[in-house]
């Protein structure tokens, strides 16, 4: 009689998913390069299905590469929606892959890629951009040394399996503020009348001070 080793099996079977996973994995692609080496902003347009950045699904994401040349640069990057029922988001990585995309990680590094920051509505911002729910995505002022880089955009949370329209736009730190209506705050009245008495103040003490000295 023979007698069965579980375990063995079980391994074995396992080790035979794994292989048919990674042989049926598809390479990432990327749909093209935004032009920003030598004109400092790009744009480009695209189409997604469902949810693949939240749910890490690479085959429902867009991956774009740019380069940014000596000396650096510091770049707004943000996505409007062309679809009204799309809910936009994505990741910028430094560097370039081909990696199998069941690697893809939308908040964190993978294969040649090195996780940067990402972008949605629910992410917080800076509170002066007070983007706030169902606001496009986007990421301000981030400076990139020179090299290649990645932005990899998808789907957070849709209620069907589209295809959803987007445009995403890279351009120099500070033209994203004009897109998105957000201007330099002005202090209050109030405020500049709390400011007048905190100058006199500090004015009446220097010359008491003054004074003092002289006696």
């Amino acid at each position: 009689m023979i007698k069965t080793n579980h375990s063995l099996v079980r391994a074995s079977l396992l080790t035979a998913i794994i292989f048919s996973s990674l042989a049926n994995a598809e390479s990432i692609v990327y749909e093209g390069s935004i032009g920003l080496a030598d004109n400092p902003l790009g744009t480009v347009s695209g189409l997604v299905d469902g949810s693949g950045w939240i749910d890490s699904d690479a085959s429902n994401i867009d991956f774009w590469s740019f380069s940014v040349g000596a000396g650096g640069l510091a770049v707004d990057v943000w996505a409007t929606r062309t679809d009204s029922a799309f809910d936009p988001a994505f990741s910028l990585y430094s560097g370039i892959t081909s990696a199998d995309e069941i690697t893809f990680k939308n908040f964190g590094s993978f294969a040649e890629l090195t996780y940067l920051k990402s972008a949605d509505d629910d992410i917080s911002q800076p509170p002066e951009l007070n983007l706030g729910p169902f606001a496009d995505p986007a990421l301000f002022d981030i400076y990139l040394s020179e090299g290649s880089y990645t932005i990899a955009i998808g789907g957070y949370e849709n209620g069907d399996v589209g295809p959803y329209g987007y445009d995403l736009f890279i351009a120099n730190a500070g033209e994203a503020i004009s897109v998105y209506g957000v201007v330099p705050a002005v202090p209050e009245l109030s405020t500049w009348v709390m400011m007048s008495f905190g100058l006199a103040g500090i004015g009446l003490m220097v010359r008491r001070k003054q004074k003092t000295t002289e006696m």
